[in-house]
């Protein structure tokens, strides 16, 4: 309850504050990654929303960080997703199998929220096929997709035609309400004028 408390105070008093701090952001992934505290709780959705327009830099109408910050905040991110990817990736055995499931789901959501990072997008492309084969990632893959369509308005980059093609190949074996959506971020990265 405290964690809680504390992002609802934090969201209050920060509210009329142009430039909010790094460490906020940084303690929102670390929160997403581990027991969700505050993070998912309806009554701070706000704060996070404002939070999650530092993952898109510049692109993000009303940023709340500075440029320095949003630089951090990309190194961090890069950072967790890499922790939780060789974590994900040492979970062996059937024993494991609902660890490694948990790991992966994390993985995911992260990488969902930190899209606009060019690095993030090439891990959730090397894992679609094998995210793809567990029906409990279906939504999470959906928000993944709609992330990626989203981010394609305005920072992809020429290492995109990768994800393109992985989310491409994931919509051959989509269920038909992920097709669609697949079938739409793939055009958005492939017809980016970058591309």
């Amino acid at each position: 309850r405290l964690p809680l408390l504390a992002a609802k105070v934090l969201g209050a008093a920060l509210d009329n504050v142009k430039r909010w701090p790094f460490e906020l952001a940084a303690a929102y992934l670390d929160d997403l990654v581990g027991a969700q505290a505050w993070c998912t709780h309806p009554n701070v959705q706000s704060l996070v929303h404002a939070i999650m327009q530092g993952f898109h830099g510049r692109h993000a109408p009303n940023q709340r960080f500075s440029l320095d910050d949003c630089r951090r905040l990309q190194q961090h991110a890069i950072g967790v997703v890499r922790r939780l990817e060789s974590e994900a990736k040492q979970v062996r055995g059937m024993a494991r199998a609902a660890e490694r499931t948990r790991a992966h789901g994390q993985l995911i959501k992260l990488v969902s929220q930190t899209v606009a990072y060019p690095f993030c997008r090439m891990i959730a492309a090397q894992h679609f096929e094998e995210w793809m084969k567990k029906t409990n990632f279906r939504d999470a893959l959906q928000n993944l997709l709609a992330a990626l369509t989203a981010v394609a308005r305005h920072c992809v980059v020429q290492s995109d035609k990768l994800v393109a093609v992985g989310v491409l190949k994931l919509s051959t074996i989509a269920p038909p309400h992920l097709r669609q959506a697949a079938e739409l971020c793939a055009r958005a990265l492939l017809h980016h004028p970058s591309n």
